[in-house]
């Protein structure tokens, strides 16, 4: 019985195995600590405070709609967030 195989690669192969050995490398596990508190928390908010969990509309483009509107709460309250700060700083330092 003569056999013929062919291994295929994936065509992002090669970036994914650079991607694999800058994630283990030092800096790299360093910075993936930090994902448990911005990106996995940003997540949990989308599911838990703006109703990402179950979606209420149907349909791709719908809810491709919804997930957007709630991204762009999120990115609003945090640039309300960043100028309440700003400007708590610069009154503070000035007066």
């Amino acid at each position: 019985m003569n056999l013929n195989l062919c291994l295929l690669m994936n065509q992002w192969e090669e970036y994914k195995e650079k991607i694999r050995v800058n994630r283990l490398s030092k800096s790299g596990k360093e910075l993936y600590k930090f994902r448990k508190e911005k990106i996995e928390r940003s997540f949990a908010d989308s599911k838990e405070l703006h109703g990402l969990r179950y979606c209420r509309l149907r349909g791709i483009k719908k809810a491709s709609e919804q997930a957007l509107l709630t991204a762009d709460c999120q990115n609003m309250k945090k640039i309300a967030t960043h100028l309440f700060w700003l400007e708590k700083v610069c009154c503070n330092t000035s007066g």
